[in-house]
């Protein structure tokens, strides 16, 4: 069978755990047991020279253990990498502040927000202790007004922490677009001309990804900056802002575009792979269920030896194992597109000014750290296994 995407070199190289013994068939010599491993040795159908004979040998590992990662590991590599602090950041911010809209509902439903009832220079004066102990929903109302200066405290501090871990990059696109502009003037071609050469370098997909790159940057930074009270201009501000959040939802579409590209790329070798397994299958099937009774013992023997070796042909199992991979692949890229139409949803609120319930911004950014952490989880978990398979 002609595999498009599978050569000698890789059947050569590829070993993968049987349990399986593969008995003598038609281009098949019988398997040995060697150090824990099974050695096939296929011949060469089209070699008619018995002084030449060409065999191909694989070695299949008889028994392959499979690795345990405990989720307190996982935990550990997500949290000792930037994007999965970031992550976790986002996901507990939302959290806590979707948590402080509902205390403020409360408090406003029993109206002692911005109620002269609470004194909390006062709290510890015996009488209102008192009075405390006298009134229980007064005393819950002070514990959640308490919890809620808290809650917005924190908020705070775990969105600095965001932009603390994504700041120091702009030096870096800065230094890298002027790299870019120093190769316009060093171009030499007399064919082309400065106006086409200027076209040929910047009017470009990648160009224009590094300059909405670089911007989206500079504006996050200087959010950062104005936290920390380095600059004060509000006007200068919310121009700021707003330019952030155009650049970010541009980069979002052209994440949506690629990721689109890319599961379409995936189905497509997706679909190579299961016909290609589904054509082999059914040859097999035809060959097999030919009349039994004018089949003798031996012939019947062979049949059942070819139904063994299309479950565990290496080939097989390469193209089983690429499809496993593949799919996990599609998994990831959906995992991208549900994040990205959250964040796009969640960032058009603040572009065109949409007026939505208070609570539907914190559950959209809620919902795309979630899908993020999930994705990143599972990456984390092949991640991990391959660097412990490596090891051994």
């Amino acid at each position: 069978m002609d595999s498009s995407y599978l050569h000698s070199e890789e059947l050569m190289h590829n070993h993968y755990a049987t349990d399986i013994e593969i008995g003598n068939i038609f281009n098949q010599k019988q398997m040995t047991e060697e150090g824990g491993m099974v050695e096939t040795i296929l011949e060469n159908p089209d070699d008619n020279h018995n002084d030449q004979e060409k065999t191909m040998k694989i070695k299949i590992p008889k028994h392959e253990k499979k690795l345990i990662i405990d989720n307190m590991e996982i935990l550990h590599y997500l949290i000792n990498s930037l994007s999965g602090k970031d992550k976790i950041a986002k996901i507990l911010k939302y959290i806590l502040q979707i948590v402080k809209m509902f205390i403020t509902k409360f408090l406003k439903q029993r109206k002692f927000i911005n109620s002269g009832q609470i004194r909390l220079t006062s709290l510890y004066n015996l009488q209102n202790l008192k009075n405390l102990l006298l009134q229980p929903n007064l005393f819950i109302s002070l514990v959640f007004l308490k919890i809620n200066q808290k809650l917005s405290y924190v908020i705070e501090q775990l969105g600095t922490y965001r932009y603390i871990l994504r700041f120091g990059n702009s030096p870096f696109l800065i230094y890298n677009m002027m790299k870019n502009c120093s190769k316009l003037w060093n171009y030499k071609d007399k064919n082309l001309s400065l106006q086409q050469t200027f076209f040929n370098h910047f009017c470009n997909e990648t160009t224009f990804r590094e300059l909405i790159n670089l911007y989206y940057t500079i504006c996050d930074e200087l959010v950062l900056l104005h936290k920390f009270k380095i600059w004060s201009n509000p006007s200068f501000y919310d121009t700021i802002m707003k330019h952030e959040c155009w650049t970010w939802q541009t980069d979002i579409l052209l994440n949506v575009k690629d990721s689109l590209i890319k599961l379409s790329d995936l189905q497509n070798k997706e679909l190579e792979y299961t016909i290609q397994l589904q054509v082999k299958r059914r040859a097999t099937q035809l060959y097999v269920n030919k009349d039994q009774s004018l089949v003798s013992p031996i012939r019947k023997q062979l049949l059942h030896d070819l139904r063994n070796f299309n479950e565990t042909d290496n080939e097989n199992i390469i193209i089983n194992r690429k499809l496993k991979e593949i799919k996990q692949e599609i998994r990831f890229v959906y995992f991208d597109l549900i994040k990205l139409s959250f964040d796009g949803c969640a960032n058009s609120l603040d572009i065109f000014n949409i007026k939505a319930p208070p609570l539907v911004y914190p559950l959209l950014s809620l919902g795309s750290g979630i899908t993020s952490l999930i994705k990143m989880w599972k990456q984390a978990r092949i991640d991990i296994i391959k660097t412990k398979a490596k090891e051994k």
